[in-house]
């Protein structure tokens, strides 16, 4: 009689030390998914903190190629001008759509320039040295990531001190 009442102490014991064992290794699993995700949560935020420095770095070889292009007389275009001022723009707008470069400071730093050269090639007049008549219209449809930059461009522009409606 003693015998059982032991064992029954025991199994008792056992039950309980089983059922803390149990909600302890809950508790652990609940703290290691939430320490699982605030890591993961910290890693994806370096991940961006990192791509925002490089997209933000490879500003500078884009602001050379925009610093070195000159303002064009759409009357009489020099063609050669007008080819790399077209490729630029094509350039900036490509890396903006491909995420290569920060969009906010590609539209802040750029804005102003690339409306202005862009409405400045689709003025100008048939260009020189090619077999057919070509004008900076031609060009820039020929190069449609400029075009959507520059319609955004604009949009931007159009409603920048528009006052929200009451």
């Amino acid at each position: 009689m003693h015998g059982d009442v032991l064992v029954a102490i025991v199994t008792f014991l056992l039950v309980i030390v089983t059922a803390a064992s149990i909600y302890t290794t809950l508790i652990i699993a609940k703290n290691q998914e939430k320490l699982q995700n605030r890591l993961s949560n910290e890693e994806q935020n370096r991940h961006e903190e990192q791509r925002r420095f490089e997209q933000r770095s490879l500003i500078i070889p884009l602001w050379q190629y925009m610093a070195n292009l000159r303002e064009i007389d759409p009357r009489e275009p020099a063609t050669s001008e007008v080819l790399k001022i077209v490729n630029t723009l094509e350039l900036i707008a490509l890396c903006r759509e491909a995420g290569i470069v920060d969009e906010t400071v590609i539209l802040r730093t750029f804005r102003d320039k690339y409306i202005s050269l862009y409405g400045q090639v689709s003025k100008c007049v048939e260009l020189k040295g090619y077999s057919r008549p070509i004008t900076g219209q031609d060009l820039l449809k020929e190069n449609p990531a400029a075009t959507r930059l520059y319609d955004e461009l604009m949009i931007q522009r159009n409603s920048r001190d528009i006052p929200p409606p009451l």
